[in-house]
C-alpha cells in the first residue's frame, strides 16, 4: 500500500503543474518569458497539450479550440512561437588586433552590434578573461542611442544597449600572457560568436607557435627567424594560442664523431665496396657533409637518414673525379644528434692482377674517425695483403657462405688503409650435362641442365658451344636462362659472341664456387622435328667438350618421343635415373637414355599417342543373412586423357553407392537408362584413380550367378573375387576363374577375361561371421557432461576363432582388449588380427577380429582356465538439449551373431551430476525398488545383490566371480550410479538424465503449490493435504514405481517446507491484534490501517460537491479503500 500512495501522489502533482503551466502559457495579460532560439519547439505542439484559452468577466476560462477547430489555433500557435525566435541582438562584425612584446599584450577589439528592440534596453555579457579595459568607445548613427558598461567583477562585465540599429564598440584592453612551462606563454581570451570575425597577432620578435585555436583559419607569417605575425578568420567563444620566443644562437662549430662498418665484397663483378657511417653531431647542426673515398673506386649510391630513420638526403656532388674521389652531400634540413649515411662503391678497374688500396670514407672536419672492414673474397681468387698501415686484425662478424673466405680489420683512424695484391687462379670443375625434351602441340621445348661442381678456383663466366646454333634450327626461349644455387634461381643473360660462331657467352652476377645449376629452354617446330628437318645437337660447355650427356624424354597426350642416333640408326640406351620422376606429377610417362658421344647428331621420333583407360577390378564378398554384400574396389590407369565423369554398367535392380577411395563424400548419379549410370568427379583426374563401389546383391535361388559392376569405355585387364575364411562361398567356373593367392582376402579367385556374372557356390552351415553368442553381456557408461564413455564386457565360456562387433560410426574406439590384453597397440595392429570397415549407409564401424592368430594369454602348454572376456571401449557425446532435462540413448557394442536372449546388464555411472530414469520398457532397474522407500526396507545395494545373484545364478561358478567383479569395481568407482537389466535384443538403452538442480526446482514447486493452496483454503486442515498426498503417491508407485522412487525424496522434502511454512503462517496470522475496535460494522482493517480512525464526516457524505476554485479538499485514505 506505500507503494500505491506513493503513485497517487504522484498523479496528483503532475495534473496540478500541468495545468499550472497551461494557464500561464494562455493568460494574455501575463507576458511570457523569451526562450532562446534554439531552445523552441520547430512545429506546433499535438493537440490536446496547447490552446487559446478566453477568460471571461466571471474569471471562468473557455477554450477556444472547441469553437475556432484545430486550424486555425494551431497557426495562432505557430505565429506566437515564430514571433519569440527573432534575437535580441546580432553582433555582425568582430575585428580584434593585439601586440605582444614578452610576456605585455595590448589589444584592440571593435564590435559592431546590431540590436532589434527600438525602445528597450538590451544587456550583452563581455567577459573577456584576463584582461583590463584601457579606453571604451561607443558610436552609432541611430537617434537616442546609448550605450552603458557595466565593469563589476572580471567576469561578470555586460554591455547595455540601448536603440534600434547598428552600434560599433571600440575597446582598448591590456593583459598579459600565462607562462604553461618555461619559455612557453599563453593568452586565454573570451570572445562574442560573430557573424564574421577577423583578429591579428604581431609578435615583437621572433617565435614559434606552438597551439592554435580550434576552430579558425590560421595564416602565420615567418621569416628565417620565426613567426612575426598570425592571423586568424572564424573565432571561436573559446580563444587559446600558445608560443614560444626564438632563442638566437651563437654560432658553432660542430663536433662530429664517426663510426663506420665497410665490407669488400670480392666475389661480386665488380668488386663491390659498401660502407655505413654513423654520425654523432654535436654543438651545432649540419647541412652538407664532405666524403673522400678511397682511389680507384667509384660512387654508385649515396643514402643519409636521421635519428627517426627518415631520408634528409637532399643531393650529392662529385667535386673530384681524378685520385680520391671527393663528394659533397647536402641534407634537406640542418641535422643534429644521429646521422647515417650509406654509401655503394664499385671498383672502376676490373681485371686482376690488380693492387687495391681500400681506406676509411673520410669525412672533412670529423674529430674521431673509426671503423670495422670485412673483405670477402671467393675461392677463385689468390688475395695477400702487401700493406697494413694503423689496422688490426679482429673476428668476423658477418655471416658467409662456406664456399667464401672473409677476413677483418679493425681501422683506427682515417690514415688506416690497406693495400690488397689480387690475382685469379685456374679455376677446375665437373659437369654432368642433361637434356630433357618434351613436345607439345606445335614444338618441341628442350631444357638444357648443368649441373657443375667447382673443385678448385672459381668461374665468373660459362661459354657454351652448340653446334649448328647459328642456322636457327633451335632458338632459346628468353628469361629462361637461370642460375639455380641451393633454393635462390638468378636470371642471367646468354649472348652469342661476336668472335666465334654458335657459342654462347654467360657472366655470372658473381664468382661461383662450390655447386650450382646452370639451365636453359630452348624451342624448335614440331613438323620439321617428325620429318628429320631439324635434328639434335647437344650443347656442350666449351670447357668441357665430349661429356656424354643424359636425354631424358617426356611423352604428351598427342605424341611419345624416342631419340635414334645418326651414328647407329638404333634408339639410345636406356639408363635408371632420378630424372624420370619428373613426370609423375602430371601422368605421363618419362624415360631416360645415355648418349655417350655428343658430337653425334640425334634424330627425334615422335609417334603419335592414342589415349587409354584400363581398370583393375577386385571384390570382397561377405554373406549377409540371405544376401550377398559387395565391395568392389576398381583401380584405373588412365593416360593421355582427363577423366572428367565416371560411367558404369548397373545390373537391372542394383542400386551401388560410389566413391573416390579415402574420400567419405558419395559421388551423385545421373541414371541415362536402366543400366548405364554416370557420376561426375569433383574436378578431371588422370594416372591412377581408384573407386569404392558397394552394393548388396540377393539371390533368387543357390545358383544364380551375382552379376558384376563393370566400367564402360575402359579396357578390363584383370578381376579378382574374395571373400574371407568360413565364409561359405566359392567360384564355380574352373575354366575361366582361377584360385590365386590373396594378401587381402583369406580365399580369391581372378580371371583376365571381362565377365560380368560370377558364378558362385555356397555350403550350408558357413558363414563368415562367428555365429558363437556371448554368454553374459556387461555394459557400463559413465556419464562426464556431455561426454559418454561406455564399456562393453562379452563374456565367453569358449572364445571363437572370429568375432565381428559393430560400433556407432560417430563414436571413437579407445581400445579392444581380450582378456586384458590390448589389440589396438603397434604391435597387435602390425599383426593384422583387427580390421576396421565404415558401412556409412547403416551408421556403424564393423570390426573384424581374428582370435585364431592374436597373441593371447593362452598358450598350448598352459591354456586359459575360466571365461574369456572380450572388452570394447568406446567414446560419443550427448546432443546439446536443454540442460534442465536430458534424454540420451547409450549404444554399446554389439557383436554380430549375439542370440537375443543373452542377458545384458548395464551399470550407469557419474559424478553427482545426474539421477537417471530409464525410457527403454526392454530394461528394468535394480536401484530403484520401492521398497527402498519404506524406513524398515532394504538399502538399494543389498537388493541390487540379491538380484544380481539371481541372475548370475545360472552360470558356473567362475563366470559368477568374474562378472561380480567387474559389476563391483564399476560400483564402488562412481559417486552416483544405476543398474539396468535387459536382454541382447535391444541394442540401445534410453535413458532420462536429471540434473540435481532440475529436482530442486521441483521441490521448490510442490513448497510453493502447498503454501498457496492452505493459505487461500484457510478451512482445510493440515492433515488433508498430507494424507492425500501420501495415498497418491502408494497408488502411483503401483504404476511407475521408478519415478516414484527417484522423485519422492524431493516431493517429501517439498511437501515439508510446505506444510511448515503454512503452519508458522497460520500460527502469526491467528493472534490477537491490538488494535481499537472497528466503529461500524462492516469496516475491516486495510493496509493504511482502520477505518475508524479517520474523519468520520467524510465517510457519511452523501455524493461528492463541487469545491470552489482555490479552496483545498480535505483527502480521506479510508475513501480510497
Amino acid at each position: 500500500m506505500p507503494i500505491v500512495r506513493f503513485l497517487l501522489l504522484v498523479l496528483f502533482s503532475s495534473s496540478g503543474f500541468t495545468g499550472t503551466e497551461m494557464l500561464r502559457a494562455q493568460d494574455a495579460a501575463t507576458t511570457p518569458p523569451v526562450a532562446p532560439a534554439e531552445n523552441l519547439p520547430g512545429s506546433v505542439p499535438p493537440p490536446g497539450k496547447s490552446d487559446v484559452l478566453l477568460r471571461t468577466d466571471s474569471g471562468d476560462l473557455i477554450p477556444l479550440r472547441e469553437l475556432l477547430g484545430d486550424r486555425l489555433i494551431d497557426e495562432l500557435l505557430l505565429r506566437g512561437l515564430e514571433q519569440r525566435t527573432v534575437p535580441r541582438y546580432t553582433l555582425a562584425q568582430q575585428e580584434l588586433s593585439a601586440t605582444v612584446e614578452r610576456d605585455a599584450i595590448t589589444l584592440k577589439l571593435e564590435l559592431q552590434i546590431q540590436v532589434h528592440p527600438a525602445e528597450e534596453w538590451v544587456t550583452i555579457p563581455m567577459s573577456f578573461g584576463d584582461v583590463f579595459v584601457k579606453r571604451f568607445d561607443h558610436h552609432s548613427d541611430v537617434s537616442q542611442a546609448e550605450a552603458v558598461p557595466t565593469f563589476g567583477e572580471q567576469n561578470a562585465r555586460q554591455l547595455h544597449l540601448f536603440g534600434a540599429g547598428l552600434h560599433t564598440i571600440t575597446l582598448e584592453l591590456m593583459g598579459k600572457a600565462r607562462s604553461l612551462v618555461p619559455g612557453v606563454r599563453q593568452l586565454s581570451l573570451n570572445l562574442l560568436t560573430a557573424t564574421a570575425s577577423h583578429a591579428e597577432i604581431k609578435f615583437a620578435g621572433p617565435v614559434e607557435l606552438q597551439n592554435l585555436p580550434a576552430g579558425s583559419v590560421d595564416k602565420p607569417t615567418r621569416d628565417d627567424k620565426g613567426v612575426r605575425s598570425v592571423e586568424f578568420w572564424g573565432l571561436a567563444e573559446a580563444f587559446n594560442l600558445s608560443w614560444s620566443d626564438v632563442v638566437q644562437r651563437v654560432a658553432q662549430k660542430p663536433v662530429i664523431q664517426v663510426q663506420n662498418r665497410m665490407k669488400l665484397d670480392l666475389t661480386t663483378i665488380p668488386v663491390n665496396l659498401t660502407a655505413t657511417q654513423q654520425l654523432q653531431i654535436s654543438g651545432s647542426s649540419i647541412s652538407e657533409v664532405c666524403v673522400t673515398f678511397p682511389e680507384g673506386f667509384q660512387l654508385q649510391e649515396v643514402d643519409a637518414r636521421n635519428s627517426s630513420g627518415i631520408s634528409v638526403l637532399n643531393n650529392f656532388e662529385r667535386t673530384s673525379t681524378s685520385g680520391p674521389v671527393t663528394t659533397m652531400i647536402r641534407l634537406t634540413t640542418p641535422t643534429a644528434g644521429a646521422l647515417t649515411l650509406s654509401f655503394d662503391l664499385e671498383l672502376v678497374n676490373r681485371t686482376f692482377p690488380q693492387d687495391i688500396f681500400v681506406a676509411l670514407p673520410a669525412i672533412l672536419d670529423a674529430n674521431v674517425q673509426s671503423g670495422d672492414l670485412d673483405i670477402l673474397f671467393p675461392t677463385g681468387l689468390l688475395v695477400q695483403q702487401t700493406v697494413v698501415e694503423g689496422a688490426q686484425r679482429k673476428r668476423v662478424a658477418s655471416e658467409t657462405d662456406l664456399s667464401v673466405a672473409a677476413t677483418a680489420f679493425r681501422m683506427r683512424s682515417r690514415e688506416s688503409h690497406i693495400v690488397l695484391h689480387v690475382e685469379e687462379t685456374n679455376s677446375q670443375f665437373a659437369v654432368s650435362p642433361e637434356i630433357t625434351l618434351k613436345p607439345d602441340p606445335q614444338n618441341v621445348i628442350l631444357v638444357a641442365r648443368y649441373p657443375i661442381n667447382v673443385l678448385t678456383g672459381s668461374l665468373l663466366d660459362l661459354a657454351i658451344y652448340w653446334p649448328g646454333y647459328s642456322s636457327g634450327e633451335w632458338q632459346i626461349l628468353p628469361s629462361t636462362t637461370r642460375l639455380i644455387s641451393g633454393k635462390i634461381s638468378v636470371p642471367l643473360s646468354l649472348q652469342q659472341s661476336d668472335s666465334e660462331t654458335d657459342v654462347l657467352q654467360m657472366t655470372f652476377p658473381e664468382r661461383q664456387s662450390g655447386e650450382f645449376i646452370v639451365e636453359f629452354q630452348a624451342y624448335a617446330p614440331l613438323e620439321a622435328v617428325r620429318s628429320g628437318a631439324i635434328q639434335l645437337r647437344c650443347p656442350e660447355i666449351r670447357a668441357r667438350i665430349g661429356q656424354p650427356f643424359v636425354l631424358t624424354t617426356i611423352e604428351s597426350d598427342e605424341f611419345s618421343i624416342r631419340p635414334i642416333s645418326m651414328g647407329t640408326g638404333e634408339p639410345l640406351p636406356t639408363v635408371p635415373t632420378p630424372a624420370a620422376a619428373v613426370a609423375d606429377k602430371s601422368g605421363l610417362k618419362s624415360e631416360s637414355w645415355l648418349h655417350d658421344d655428343a658430337s653425334i647428331p640425334i634424330r627425334l621420333e615422335l609417334p603419335a599417342q592414342a589415349p587409354s583407360v584400363r581398370a583393375n577390378i577386385q571384390l570382397g564378398m561377405q554373406p549377409r543373412d540371405s544376401w550377398i554384400q559387395v565391395q568392389e574396389t576398381i583401380n584405373f590407369e588412365i593416360e593421355h586423357r582427363d577423366l572428367a565423369s565416371l560411367s558404369l554398367l548397373v545390373p537391372a535392380g542394383i542400386r551401388p553407392t560410389v566413391r573416390i577411395s579415402g574420400q567419405s563424400e558419395i559421388l551423385r548419379a545421373t541414371i541415362d537408362s536402366e543400366t548405364h549410370w554416370s557420376f561426375r568427379l569433383p574436378q578431371a583426374r588422370r594416372g591412377s584413380l581408384t573407386f569404392e563401389v558397394n552394393y548388396l546383391w540377393t539371390a533368387a535361388g543357390k545358383t544364380d550367378p551375382m552379376p558384376l559392376i563393370l566400367p564402360e569405355l575402359a579396357e578390363v585387364l584383370s578381376i579378382e573375387v574374395g571373400t574371407e575364411a568360413g565364409s561359405g562361398l566359392t567360384v564355380q567356373d574352373a575354366a575361366n576363374w582361377q584360385p590365386v593367392y590373396s594378401e587381402k582376402f583369406d580365399a580369391a579367385w581372378h580371371t583376365s577375361q571381362r565377365v560380368t556374372t560370377v558364378p558362385l557356390g555356397r555350403q550350408n552351415g558357413m558363414a563368415l561371421v562367428s555365429s558363437d553368442s556371448p554368454d553374459l553381456i556387461l555394459a557400463r557408461t559413465q556419464i562426464l557432461g556431455n561426454q559418454l564413455l561406455t564399456t562393453t564386457l562379452a563374456v565367453y565360456d569358449t572364445l571363437p576363432n572370429l568375432l565381428t562387433v559393430e560400433t556407432p560410426l560417430n563414436a571413437s574406439v579407445d581400445a579392444i582388449l581380450i582378456d586384458q590384453q590390448s589389440l589396438t597397440s603397434h604391435d597387435a595392429l602390425l599383426r593384422g588380427n583387427v580390421q576396421r570397415e565404415k558401412i556409412i549407409e547403416r551408421g556403424i564401424s564393423r570390426w573384424t577380429i581374428r582370435t585364431l592368430t592374436a597373441a593371447l594369454p593362452t598358450t598350448p602348454t598352459h591354456p586359459q582356465v575360466g571365461p574369456r572376456i572380450v572388452e570394447f571401449r568406446i567414446r560419443d557425446r550427448i546432443p546439446p538439449q536443454s540442460s534442465l532435462w536430458l534424454t540420451a540413448t547409450l549404444e554399446r557394442a554389439t557383436i554380430t551373431g549375439e542370440s537375443p536372449d543373452v542377458p545384458v546388464i548395464w551399470c550407469t555411472g557419474s559424478q553427482g551430476e545426474f539421477q537417471t530414469a530409464s525410457v527403454s520398457p526392454d530394461f528394468i532397474s535394480l536401484t530403484h525398488p520401492g521398497a527402498t522407500l519404506l524406513p524398515w526396507g532394504e538399502s538399494s545395494r543389498f537388493l541390487a545383490d540379491q538380484q544380481l545373484t539371481a541372475i548370475l545364478s545360472p552360470y558356473p561358478v567362475d563366470m559368477q566371480v568374474a562378472a561380480t567383479q567387474n559389476l563391483d569395481k564399476w560400483i564402488s568407482s562412481s559417486d552416483d550410479h544405476d543398474l539396468f537389466f535387459g536382454s541382447a535384443q535391444s541394442k540401445a538403452l534410453g535413458l532420462h538424465l536429471i540434473p540435481f538442480v532440475s529436482l530442486l526446482l521441483i521441490s521448490a514447486a510442490v513448497c510453493v503449490i502447498f503454501f498457496v493452496v492452505l493459505s487461500v483454503q484457510r478451512r482445510i486442515p493440515i492433515v488433508v493435504p498430507l494424507l492425500l498426498s501420501g495415498c497418491g503417491g502408494l497408488v502411483a508407485w503401483l504404476f511407475v514405481p521408478e519415478w516414484i522412487s527417484l522423485l519422492a525424496p524431493y516431493l517429501v522434502m517439498g511437501s515439508v517446507f510446505g506444510v511448515v511454512s503454512v503452519t508458522f503462517q497460520r500460527l502469526i496470522s491467528d493472534r490477537r491484534m491490538r488494535f481499537p475496535k472497528s466503529a461500524h460494522v462492516g469496516e475491516y482493517p486495510t493496509v493504511f490501517g482502520y477505518s475508524g480512525m479517520l474523519s468520520q464526516a467524510n465517510m457519511e457524505l452523501p455524493e461528492p460537491t463541487a469545491t470552489p476554485s482555490g479552496a483545498r479538499s480535505d483527502f480521506n485514505v479510508s475513501s480510497m479503500v
